[in-house]
C-alpha cells in the first residue's frame, strides 16, 4: 500500500491501515507535517445542532469521537497537546445573531459581555459549544506516522512522479526514479492533489486556500477560544502564545505572509477584545487549505482504476475530519465497503459529470 502525502489526512490513513495489519509506503515529497498540517492552528469544534445530518457534520461529529478516542489512545495530552477548550462563537451582528438562534436554539444564545475572560466589547450576542478541543497539529500528525511505522508502516522522502497501471488495474507507484509495485495507492497530497488528475484520468478539482495566523506573546492571555461565524477566531495555546486568524485567500501556491493580512486580523480582534489594543504579533504564518470545488471532501475509491484511492479537498477542516476520514477510508479499502458511514457525498468520481460551472 502506498500513500501519497504525509500530512494529517495520509497520517491518519497510515495509522487505520496499520491497526488492520496493513503496512503502508508513506511517500512525502518534502517533510512529515510540512503544510498546513503543521501550521494550522489546531482547533477541533464540533458542528452546530443544525448541521449534524449534513454530510459533513455526521463526517465531523463522528470525527470528534475518535480524535478522543485517539487522544486516550495516544497519550494525546502529553504527545500533541490535546486539551478540552471553552468555545464561544461570537455574531457580531443582529443578523448573525438570528443565524446563532437558529442553529444552536434561541435559548442558548446569551449576550455578553466577557463569557471568558475575552469579550468585552460590544457584540450581539454568543454561544458556548460543548465538547470543543484543541491539538498541536504537527505533533498529533508525527504522533500518528510513528505509530503507524511502529507498526509496519514506513516514510520516505521522494516525489511522486505517477501511477502505473494494467488492464485497469494500479501496479506501482513512480517515486522519483525509483518504481514502488503495489496494487493499492491512496492520493493525499492536499492543495497538491490536483497533480495526480493525469495519473488517475478523472478530474481531481482540488485548490489551495491561502490562510495566515498571527501569534501573540500575550501576558496573562485567558484560556479558551472564541470565533466568528465567517471563521475568525482566537485562542491560548497550551504555551501560552495567542493564536490569531484567519484569512481566506485565492493565491494559488503564494506561501507570503502580507502586512494586510496582519492588519486585517489585528483589527478584527480588537474589535471585539480589548486585550489585543497595542498588541504587535511576533509572528505571522501562512499555510495553504485544499479546498474542492463543491466544498466537500473527496472520499473513496477512483472510479477509473482498481486500487486507486484519494482523501483530499478537506478545506479548512482537515486536522477535524482527517480521524474519520482515515478510519472509514481504511474500512473500505479493508473490506471492499464502508457500512460505517455512508461515503456517497464524498465519492471522487462526482466530477467526472458535474459541469464545472455549476460545482
Amino acid at each position: 500500500m502506498v500513500i501519497c502525502g504525509a500530512g494529517v489526512i495520509g497520517a491518519s490513513v497510515a495509522y487505520n491501515l496499520a491497526l488492520r495489519g496493513i503496512a503502508s509506503v508513506v511517500v512525502e515529497r518534502v517533510a512529515v507535517a510540512h503544510g498546513a498540517s503543521g501550521t494550522a492552528a489546531g482547533l477541533l469544534t464540533p458542528v452546530p445542532p443544525s448541521q449534524e445530518s449534513s454530510p459533513v457534520g455526521q463526517l465531523a461529529t463522528r470525527s470528534m469521537e475518535c480524535h478522543r478516542y485517539l487522544a486516550e489512545e495516544l497519550d494525546g495530552r502529553n504527545q500533541y497537546d490535546f486539551a478540552e477548550v471553552e468555545a464561544l462563537v461570537v455574531a457580531t451582528s443582529a443578523a448573525e445573531r438570528r443565524f446563532l438562534e437558529d442553529a444552536y436554539g434561541k435559548e442558548r444564545v446569551m449576550a455578553p459581555p466577557d463569557r471568558n475572560g475575552w469579550l468585552d466589547r460590544e457584540v450581539a450576542g454568543a454561544v458556548a459549544v460543548e465538547g470543543a478541543a484543541q491539538i498541536h497539529p504537527g505533533k498529533y500528525t508525527r504522533t500518528l506516522l510513528e505509530a503507524a511505522c511502529a507498526m509496519g508502516a514506513r516514510v520516505v522522502q521522494g516525489d511522486v512522479q505517477g501511477i502505473r497501471t494494467e488492464r485497469g488495474r494500479v501496479t506501482a507507484v513512480l517515486v522519483s526514479a525509483e518504481t514502488v509495485e503495489t496494487s493499492r495507492v491512496v492520493v493525499a497530497m492536499g492543495p497538491w492533489s490536483a497533480e495526480a488528475e493525469a495519473w488517475l484520468r478523472m478530474p481531481v478539482p482540488v485548490t489551495p486556500l491561502k490562510g495566515q495566523i498571527l501569534h501573540y506573546a500575550m501576558r496573562d492571555a485567558p484560556e479558551g477560544l472564541f470565533s466568528t461565524l465567517d471563521g475568525n477566531y482566537a485562542v491560548r495555546k497550551p504555551d501560552g502564545v495567542v493564536f490569531a486568524g484567519t484569512t481566506e485567500e485565492e493565491a494559488g501556491f503564494d506561501l507570503s505572509p502580507t502586512d494586510e493580512a496582519r492588519d486585517g486580523i489585528g483589527k478584527w480582534v480588537s474589535s471585539v477584545s480589548s486585550r489585543f489594543d497595542g498588541q504587535m504579533p511576533v509572528g505571522q504564518t501562512v499555510c495553504l487549505r485544499p479546498l474542492s470545488e463543491d466544498g466537500l471532501p473527496l472520499i473513496g475509491a477512483v472510479p477509473t482504476f482498481e486500487g486507486a484511492y484519494i482523501a483530499a479537498g478537506h478545506g479548512r477542516k482537515g486536522l477535524m475530519l482527517s480521524a474519520a476520514t482515515g478510519e472509514l477510508l481504511t474500512e473500505l479499502i479493508a473490506t471492499g465497503v464502508c457500512t460505517s458511514m455512508d461515503l456517497g457525498p464524498f465519492d471522487p468520481g462526482r466530477f467526472r459529470t458535474m459541469p464545472r460551472s455549476l460545482a
